[in-house]
């Protein structure tokens, strides 16, 4: 019954997603491990959760949006359970062990 705000929220998975880019050095696209977001937003986020991370990423991805400042967020699977994340409801189709975000056809 928590109140999300998908759009905040795809905005923040983004900048850090960059953050973790710019500070690893990868090109735009590379796909990064989620546990280095989580990471990271558990650092830079008073009170954040993995677990309501866990159910706001799974809204998102049912519901939208998935397309912010022209890129299209991906989410990559991995057979590895203790890097991945197992998404609620719906999307729940497998552990999802990486974030990237690729250039969205038609912005």
């Amino acid at each position: 019954g928590r109140e999300s705000d998908p759009e905040r929220f795809l905005g923040r998975v983004r900048q850090e997603y960059l953050s973790v880019l710019k500070k690893e050095k990868w090109p735009e696209g590379f796909a990064v491990p989620i546990r280095h977001i989580t990471r990271r937003m558990g650092k830079n986020i008073k009170g954040f959760r993995t677990d309501e991370f866990l159910i706001d990423l799974s809204r998102l991805v049912d519901q939208g949006p998935h397309v912010i400042d022209g890129y299209r967020l991906d989410l990559q699977h991995t057979k590895d359970t203790s890097q991945g994340m197992l998404l609620h409801g719906p999307s729940g189709r497998g552990y999802i062990g990486f974030i990237t975000f690729r250039r969205a056809e038609n912005g």
